[in-house]
């Protein structure tokens, strides 16, 4: 990349020829997704070798779908026999995050028709009592944390099986952060045990706290995100309207897997 050739385009031909703005091209460049063949040192000149539009054209299609400039940036840098993965592996996280939405209006033109969206959840008092856990922390945006329960679950069991403990309830998460598109928790997963065990590697012992909660059921399709919102709502809205305050983090409980029988449970210490 000693100077220009005669062959290269520059960044408004190139821009031209691959359809993306000079804009786009600079902020591919700073995110190292797509970088000039040759830079002018004097001018600043950007030039590109026609060779390089392939590229281009590829990461403008991979922008049409709304590929992030992250995942497009993992994709670029990956060998070629991965790249059919990435794209697909992508289309499974849309699809979710497609469905997402589609509940998300759905709660939105109930509130919007002046419906509730807390009416189908009930909010009770219970006692809990201390409860020793396994537990690994993550840190997955929305369309990642499926597949983070399911490993750290599968890892949890491992341990505590290999170690002779025993696990006894159903695995639950603590959410001490926001879990979205943008931020990333972190989530405590957790499952009950007993047994003589010990820490390891990423696996954590606690004991959780025992007390006062509310205690939110949901069912079937309202365990999915975002529905599952609302009975976190109905559990917050309880503990306030009865002049309490929050004593820790809710925890999700989950007695079954994702699916039509789903049966799920936001518990929340209160003081």
């Amino acid at each position: 990349m000693e100077k220009a050739q005669p062959t290269h385009l520059s960044i408004g031909d190139f821009a031209e020829a691959s359809r993306l703005s000079r804009k786009a091209l600079r902020l591919y460049e700073e995110r190292d997704i797509l970088r000039p063949a040759y830079v002018d040192p004097e001018s600043g000149y950007r030039y590109y070798q026609p060779d390089q539009l392939a590229a281009a054209r590829l990461i403008r299609a991979l922008r049409q779908i709304e590929m992030p400039l992250g995942a497009i940036q993992q994709l670029i840098a990956a060998p070629p026999e991965q790249h059919e993965v990435l794209v697909l592996a992508y289309e499974r996280r849309y699809a979710a995050r497609v469905e997402q939405v589609k509940q998300a209006i759905h709660s939105v033109l109930l509130t919007l028709r002046h419906k509730e969206q807390t009416m189908s959840f009930t909010a009770q008092q219970i006692m809990l009592e201390p409860q020793m856990v396994a537990t690994i922390t993550r840190r997955p945006l929305v369309n990642e944390l499926d597949e983070a329960i399911r490993t750290a679950l599968a890892q949890l069991q491992q341990v505590v099986e290999a170690q002779g403990g025993e696990l006894c309830g159903a695995p639950l998460g603590i959410y001490h952060g926001q879990i979205n598109e943008e931020e990333n928790g972190p989530i405590e997963i957790c499952w009950p045990v007993r047994g003589n065990l010990m820490p390891q590697g990423e696996v954590a012992l606690r004991m959780l706290a025992g007390g006062t909660a509310v205690c939110v059921n949901a069912h079937g399709d309202d365990c999915n995100f975002p529905a599952i919102l609302g009975a976190y709502d109905a559990a917050y809205d309880w503990i306030k309207a009865n002049g309490h305050d929050m004593a820790e983090p809710p925890r999700e409980i989950w007695f079954t897997a994702p699916g039509a029988d789903a049966h799920m449970q936001i518990v929340w210490l209160y003081q």
